[in-house]
């Protein structure tokens, strides 16, 4: 008899998707907490799991407040409980929520930083819940402190809610050590806080962040959903994603060598974003809103001519595509990242010209080296990271946080893009003398 659990976190509810149309309902989270609602009770699962930042604090909570109610009465209604923990976002929304709503169903584990337990029966069967909420926006301490063996039942299997940053002990989010979750006791750990899916463990026991359900922005690309778990015993529990998040971002990558005439250049485009849609057919049932980055690659000696070619397409291109969910593509980002069209880039490295120095450069940043010119970017570059850091206009947002140099990204893509656009304008120029 397996327990059919439906597993999620970071809704964010009251946040909308970046590069979708502001009056699209479904590019709001509430959108995938409605459609998770429905998947709930339309196949009836046994549990609904939430691992915190259910919530989002400062994006229309009001807005947010009545649809999630709303969804939790529906769970009741149709007799599935609902298991959830508090994050940084909603340490004191969600207890307010679930007291003065009146629901018999619907269990905040754990409120105030101590650790709680539930269990969930079904035929005879039994399951343990247990989660710890947090019980301030930070929280340095590692949760697992407070954490005991001896609250665990023993014989069944065991289902963890926590939201934290594994891994990072300089956390200000409840910072956890893989190997404490690791011997801990619980069989699967269900985290919160890491919008990107992520399968931190896949073993015994089952390490995994679900991810925010709906995706939010670009840097959280391809499918979003729920988990849905299923729990034989101690020994058989499997994990899959349920893609229901009606926006989707990806990269595509078009290789622009040898296109001279921007007809070419937007047909090659409107190609790879066409192949990509049709090798991803099945993906996109329920995707609303595809938007994609366009990454053009390959040697080309123009690309301020590739970049006119396309002005605009972030704003114009839009295609709808013949499926169930009618898919609307779009372009949020264009990204020229081309190598200048050189026979030999060694000859030209060993030339004492700009030209020369920037094949070198070029050469040291794909071979992880170093020379003059690199080391005095990149110096260049970490010293305006500090600047930044310490501008005046940052301070609200950073006063309590130290310059980290791990925090930031490694400068090397961006000098090597900047390096062929130069060089790319050195050869433009000379084959216009």
């Amino acid at each position: 008899m397996a327990f059919r659990l439906l597993v999620s976190g970071d809704l964010h509810l009251g946040k909308r998707s970046s590069s979708v149309p502001e009056d699209a309902v479904s590019g709001s989270s509430r959108a995938t907490w409605e459609r998770m609602v429905r998947w709930a009770t339309d196949d009836p699962v046994d549990a609904v799991l939430l691992t915190g930042d259910i919530m989002d604090r400062d994006n229309r909570y009001y807005e947010a407040l009545g649809p999630f109610r709303n969804g939790l009465q529906r769970l009741e209604a149709a007799g599935i409980p609902v298991y959830m923990v508090a994050g940084n976002h909603d340490y004191d929304l969600l207890s307010s929520i679930v007291g003065s709503s009146g629901f018999e169903k619907v269990h905040l584990l754990g409120a105030g930083g101590h650790w709680e337990s539930s269990i969930l029966e079904k035929k005879g069967h039994k399951l343990q819940v247990t989660g710890w909420s947090f019980p301030k926006s930070h929280v340095i301490e590692d949760p697992l402190d407070s954490f005991s063996r001896n609250q665990l039942h023993r014989d069944i299997p065991v289902i963890a809610l926590l939201h934290a940053d594994v891994g990072s002990a300089e956390s200000r989010y409840a910072p956890v050590k893989v190997d404490r979750l690791l011997q801990a006791g619980p069989h699967v750990w269900a985290l919160g806080h890491i919008h990107k899916p992520e399968v931190i463990h896949d073993g015994r026991p089952l390490v995994f962040y679900p991810g925010s359900p709906h995706a939010l922005s670009a840097k959280e690309p391809h499918e979003h959903g729920p988990a849905l778990l299923e729990v034989v015993s101690v020994d058989d529990i499997t994990m899959t994603t349920i893609p229901l998040s009606p926006v989707r971002y990806e990269t595509v990558n078009v290789d622009v060598s040898g296109l001279n005439h921007k007809d070419q250049l937007r047909d090659r485009v409107s190609q790879g974003l066409h192949e990509w849609a049709r090798n991803s057919h099945d993906q996109l049932q329920q995707v609303e809103h595809l938007v994609f980055d366009l990454h053009l690659r390959g040697e080309h000696n123009h690309p301020e001519a590739l970049r006119n070619w396309l002005s605009g397409i972030t704003g114009e291109y839009q295609e709808t595509l013949d499926n169930p969910a009618a898919t609307n593509m779009s372009v949020r980002k264009v990204v020229v990242d081309v190598e200048p069209a050189v026979s030999n880039l060694e000859e030209l490295a060993k030339e004492p010209s700009p030209a020369g120095m920037l094949a070198q450069t070029i050469l040291a940043v794909k071979s992880g080296s170093n020379n003059p010119l690199l080391e005095e970017l990149m110096n260049d570059w970490k010293n305006k990271q500090r600047e930044l850091a310490g501008a005046a206009t940052y301070q609200p947002l950073s006063h309590r946080e130290e310059y980290r140099e791990d925090l930031y990204p490694d400068p090397r893509e961006h000098i090597l893009r900047e390096c062929h656009r130069i060089l790319a304008e050195l050869i433009k120029q000379q084959e216009a003398l």
